[in-house]
């Protein structure tokens, strides 16, 4: 018997993989145009059967049956080049396709590593060791064993095309092949990037399916069990949770209810061509749920006239908001079922539980797995693992991208992409909500002109948006009085000083654009009024927990306080303050932040007041220091002959800011990215250097450190155990038990400048680094947190 794993066949491998992955893509409703459907299943079928022909070398055998060190360590074991040529043979026969067959060639060759560039595949057959290695491995080949195998695949493979010279034959035939598909430029298509990066999903998730729950003493036919008997969520229960809640505000609960009604009916009505959708709406207008119920009643319309199954995608820009998302979703749809419902970022617990809410009793190789792979009705994640997954080479993330196909996909604080990026994913959410019949919801106070509604390239399920903007709220005004001219930070102090003075009975949001500024307004107002007010500080430079805690404070003291903080602010901090200053940023900004201003519409409208800080040691604004200067500029243009606007104004403000934007901004970054792509330079797309991904969302111009830091009895405990973790030598039960405990040990860690940290602590290149209990009060404030004496970097 020929293996594939220890003790298993690999008959019984491959017919489980080709089962699995042909089982999805049955499942998906696909629309290409330069192949029809018929082809790309049966180039998924024969990738999928044949991705592990080349384990039938007796080379391969020895080290899977044998503790043999050479066996184990010999490169003649490797089998992805030579089963990507045995499955190119038999996809030249099946498809008479040349280049379909290298589709399956380049699939089968990459299934356990990274997508690479397209002319790489071909200097991989020109190389004399690697074509040295495929002949001594073609001699190995059992071929009475593979023969035996392929009689038992669906398709019928004619008897005896693989033998020795055949596949000898093969290999300068594939490398010319591939020469002249790259010659000719055949290959110039964003579809060939999204059809290859739909049947590699296919085939790594299949592979690795198949292979943990065999590797957990678990029969396929389980994954195929837990993928039924699931609950089926009905758009009505968001009517039932949205009339259980209760507000003091009847008007603000009117005029939800409008909004509410108005979205729900455009989205029960619309013409389902319409695949890029928004939702513009006034901050605190209630789009978390109207965003949910949309994407129900949409998905019970595509169910029912379409018989496509979708799953919802519900997307945010932070890690630190989703946990307040998930919350509500998980209230309303009442169920702990993983399979309906599913959190997923860097720090969610690894559980998949049943409709019990209990765990399914599974192997945590086989749970890590279905959540890494949004085997889930409904995913609430981030930006950077949606877009990480849709613009990559790397395995890993491109495991789930069959998992986004044929979904509504929420982008809630769209704006959050930043404009070098918005040519890329208007074109690539134009190719998959064609081919993939993918749903695109973008939902936003202030709507960026990725698509354009005037030229009916995005459908607005808001019809009365205006009207909302410029008639329903009227919560805050902004005064840029201060924008005339700038203030240093001893000079805003005084004028902070004098309003919060004058104003007795207001509460105060104060959002600076560094940490330095942030830190030295907090610690001279709190000075200036000792105990007559309570004091919150809110950055990044506090750890999550006293962070949470501090804005439940907020939410819940029925005292006068003063909030400052930075920009972190902004993503979904659900707070509801009497007046507010920000220090000069975008628009898009100042309409985040102006969001937290008497949000709920008190009578008296709010105040927020723009303002314009330098640093007086070098005379340069803050907001040079974390602002794009386009966007600063745009901004400026925008407000500069406006003395006073209020909430009626920002969606007119909006448009014109990010038409300004257009003007001015740059896609040439978008259009290298989209280019690399169509000719599938995976590897030149999304790589460079040492491995480091290229697209990335959040510029990290300042490389910094992450510290743990020793605050209570909770992080003593927790600290304990990672030691013990850390010295754990069996790398997999490792990672095991780090899992269980990183969302606890992440509610104490910050992330800290290099150049900073390293003034104050001996930095650990290995390992986590640590700020102990004896070390606090030199290092950590509970107010500030990290002590940062003397600071000349200008970092958030």
């Amino acid at each position: 018997m020929i293996f594939s794993h220890p003790k298993k066949s690999l008959y019984e491998h491959l017919n489980n993989v080709e089962k699995i992955g042909s089982r999805i893509l049955d499942s998906k409703k696909l629309n290409f145009s330069i192949i029809d459907l018929k082809t790309v299943k049966k180039i998924n079928s024969i990738s999928l059967f044949c991705h592990d022909l080349g384990k039938t070398t007796s080379f391969f055998q020895d080290y899977i049956i044998s503790v043999n060190k050479n066996a184990k360590n010999s490169k003649y074991k490797n089998h992805g080049l030579l089963s990507a040529i045995l499955a190119f043979i038999i996809a030249k026969k099946l498809l008479d396709n040349d280049l379909h067959s290298f589709i399956v060639f380049i699939l089968v060759l990459k299934h356990h590593g990274d997508l690479d560039n397209f002319e790489n595949y071909f200097s991989k057959l020109k190389c004399d060791d690697e074509v040295d290695i495929l002949n001594k491995q073609i001699k190995a080949i059992n071929y009475i064993e593979l023969e035996e195998i392929l009689n038992s695949f669906k398709f019928n493979i004619p008897a005896n095309i693989l033998n020795q010279d055949s596949v000898k034959s093969t290999i300068s035939y594939v490398g010319k092949t591939l020469f002249m598909l790259k010659i000719k430029r055949i290959i110039k298509n964003m579809e060939f990037y999204i059809l290859i990066n739909l049947l590699f999903s296919v085939l790594i998730f299949s592979d690795k399916t198949d292979a943990i729950f065999y590797g957990a003493n678990e029969d396929i036919d389980r994954y195929f069990k837990m993928k039924n008997n699931k609950k089926i969520i009905k758009s009505a229960l968001v009517d039932n949770f949205k009339n259980s809640l209760k507000s003091s505000n009847k008007k603000m609960v009117l005029k939800r209810n409008e909004i509410y009604n108005d979205v729900v009916e455009s989205i029960s009505e619309m013409n389902l061509k319409n695949r890029i959708l928004s939702i513009n709406l006034p901050t605190g207008a209630g789009k978390t749920i109207i965003s949910l119920k949309s994407a129900l009643v949409l998905k019970e319309r595509l169910k029912q006239e379409c018989d496509l199954e979708a799953k919802i995608i519900y997307i945010l820009p932070f890690t630190s908001i989703i946990e307040q998302n998930y919350d509500v979703f998980k209230k309303i749809i009442n169920s702990n079922d993983t399979r309906v419902l599913m959190k997923h970022h860097y720090l969610s617990e690894r559980e998949y539980l049943d409709s019990d809410g209990n765990s399914e009793d599974l192997d945590y190789g086989i749970t890590e797995h279905l959540i890494e792979t949004w085997e889930s009705d409904i995913i609430v994640s981030t930006f950077v693992q949606l877009l990480h997954s849709i613009l990559s080479n790397k395995n890993r993330k491109l495991k789930k991208y069959h998992n986004i196909t044929n979904s509504i996909i929420i982008l809630d604080e769209v704006q959050s992409i930043p404009y070098k990026y918005w040519k890329l994913v208007r074109e690539l959410f134009i190719y998959m909500s064609k081919i993939l019949n993918c749903y695109f919801i973008f939902i936003t106070a202030t709507m960026p002109l990725i698509f354009s509604e005037n030229n009916k390239e995005i459908f607005e399920l808001a019809k009365y948006k205006e009207k909302y903007f410029k008639e329903m709220f009227n919560r805050y005004d902004v005064d840029t009085k201060y924008l005339k001219k700038t203030m240093d930070l001893s000079e805003f102090c005084l004028v902070l000083h004098s309003d919060i003075k004058l104003n007795s009975d207001k509460s105060y949001l104060i959002v600076l654009n560094t940490v330095k500024s942030s830190i030295y307004i907090f610690e001279n107002l709190k000075e200036l009024f000792k105990n007559e007010i309570e004091f919150y500080y809110l950055s990044t430079n506090v750890i999550p927990k006293d962070r949470m805690t501090k804005i439940t404070e907020i939410k819940n003291t029925k005292k006068r306080k003063v909030v400052v903080s930075t920009q972190m602010i902004e993503a979904g901090v659900d707070i509801d303050l009497d007046v507010v200053y920000r220090d000069f940023s975008p628009m898009d900004n100042i309409n985040q932040t102006a969001g937290r201003c008497n949000r709920e519409g008190k009578n008296k409208i709010g105040k927020v007041y723009i303002v314009k800080l330098i640093d007086e040691n070098t005379n340069r604004e803050y907001s040079s220091y974390i602002y794009d200067y386009i966007l600063l500029n745009s901004t400026e243009n925008i407000l500069k002959n406006i003395d006073k606007f209020n909430e009626k104004n920002v969606f007119e403000l909006s448009y014109k800011y990010y038409n300004e934007l257009e003007k001015y901004g740059s896609d040439n970054e978008s259009s290298i990215l989209i280019e690399r792509m169509e000719l599938l330079k995976y590897r030149e797309a999304f790589t460079y250097g040492d491995n480091k991904y290229i697209f990335k969302l959040i510029d990290d111009e300042f490389k910094t450190i992450d510290v743990f830091v020793e605050t209570d009895e909770e992080s003593i405990e927790v600290w304990n155990e990672y030691q013990e973790i850390f010295n754990i030598k069996n790398r997999f039960k490792r990672k095991i038990e780090f899992d269980k405990i990183k969302p606890r040990l992440h509610r104490y860690i910050i992330s800290i400048p290099e150049k900073i940290l390293k003034r104050h602590i001996e930095i650990e290149e290995c390992k986590l680094n640590y700020i102990n209990n004896d070390m606090i009060f030199d290092l950590y404030d509970y107010d500030t947190g990290f002590k940062r004496e003397n600071e000349k970097d200008y970092v958030f």
